[in-house]
């Protein structure tokens, strides 16, 4: 698999937010690069955990994908804490930097009212998270400054006007030079293939959780895939790359409206116009992975052999065996789902319909003829697939019976 570097991953964050609201495009890199600076000015950080701590920042409204209550997230007198929950599970559970999960979870509370071995940590992201948010109404940072009155307040105002008369960085942050300059910081992070996956895959289960039976779904294409692309004897960094662009195949419905992602019914033409659109959609983010390969895999999910299918009208010989591979399981996993409007198919309709679309030639019979003959060993661990998914609810339900106690 290609290398991929955190430069990659703040790429494809950034474009995420882009589609999400206006407001906040710049909000994730700004606090990133402030952390980074004031962090990085203490000098007692190893490299490592230097960049640990700034993709921290850079991810602390992760759960807002999920939340979207981006009005309460722009109010600085009165945030909102669903997504700081949401955006702490989602770095402790499926993220390589789990053990800094509680920065997120507290980045709004009070330096007093919680315990963490990262306290000073996670209130200069609080500080550094509410001086971005005043940016959105006005340059003149002393008056924010004037708006606080605790003791690690004012330590941490010490600590950005020492750094700031070094390396101006309210003025780095009005010319945008600050996204060029944590690019360059975070592009020398390469990750190993695994820590990559696992940003990756954190990412996609952020928007697919937006809608239960996306994530579902996504979990049940990934598992169809990785299985099919081990049985076509592909080695194992290609397994890793189509099971990777398996779990980015609906990263672009982080456009789409929740109430057409959960519609109970059949979708009207112009509700269907406006879903069909999350396939460019996610073209476009992925354009900022690196990989040609992972980004046409992903995409191609809704084509087919005979050039009927959409975004690209792509024919057979444009379409690679593992893009082939993500198209099947992506229509499998379609079948499989229950949703309110239907039942889970059983196996022999599902191979039926999979047979059919092969007959006329939309599909790969090679591919097809595979599912038939390992249908049943394909299905035997999909119901456990879900279990990390329905611990993450339950767990997020704890936390919010805890901190409304």
């Amino acid at each position: 698999m290609n290398q991929i570097t955190l430069e990659n991953i703040m790429l494809i964050c950034q474009k995420c937010f882009s589609y999400l609201d206006a407001r906040i495009d710049d909000h994730p890199s700004q606090v990133a690069y402030l952390y980074w600076r004031l962090l990085d000015n203490r000098g007692t950080y190893s490299k490592k955990e230097l960049y640990d701590l700034v993709t921290i920042a850079l991810l602390h409204d992760i759960g807002s994908y999920k939340t979207k209550d981006f009005d309460k997230f722009l109010n600085i007198d009165s945030p909102s804490y669903d997504h700081a929950i949401y955006g702490a599970l989602f770095i402790k559970h499926f993220s390589p930097i789990s053990h800094l999960s509680d920065i997120i979870l507290y980045h709004h509370s009070d330096y007093e009212s919680y315990e963490s071995p990262y306290k000073s940590e996670t209130s200069l992201l609080y500080f550094i998270d509410r001086m971005s948010i005043f940016f959105n109404y006005s340059w003149q940072i002393e008056d924010f400054f004037l708006s606080l009155n605790t003791e690690i307040d004012s330590q941490f105002i010490s600590e950005f006007h020492e750094i700031n008369r070094k390396e101006n960085l309210i003025d780095n942050i009005q010319t945008s030079y600050f996204k060029e300059l944590l690019r360059n910081f975070f592009a020398k992070s390469i990750q190993s293939p695994e820590n990559a996956i696992k940003y990756l895959s954190m990412i996609s289960y952020t928007i697919d959780l937006r809608s239960e039976c996306t994530v579902l779904h996504t979990i049940m294409v990934s598992a169809i895939s990785n299985f099919l692309a081990q049985k076509m004897n592909y080695n194992h960094s290609m397994v890793q790359k189509i099971s990777l662009a398996a779990m980015l195949h609906d990263i672009g419905k982080i456009s789409t409206p929740i109430n057409i992602l959960e519609k109970p019914g059949k979708l009207t033409n112009e509700e269907m116009e406006i879903m069909r659109e999350h396939v460019t959609i996610t073209y476009e983010i992925l354009e900022n992975l690196g990989s040609r390969d992972v980004q046409e895999y992903a995409s191609y999910h809704h084509e087919k052999l005979d050039g009927t299918g959409y975004p690209f009208g792509l024919k057979k010989d444009q379409l690679s065996i593992p893009a082939r591979i993500i198209i099947v399981a992506d229509i499998m996993g379609a079948l499989m789902a229950a949703r309110s409007y239907k039942e889970s198919f059983p196996k022999d309709r599902i191979i039926n319909i999979l047979s059919e679309l092969a007959a006329q030639s939309q599909i790969d019979q090679s591919l097809v003829d595979l599912v038939i003959n390992e249908y049943d060993d394909i299905c035997q661990h999909l119901p456990s697939l879900s279990n990390p998914y329905h611990k993450f609810k339950n767990e997020y339900m704890s936390i919010v019976t805890k901190m409304s106690a």
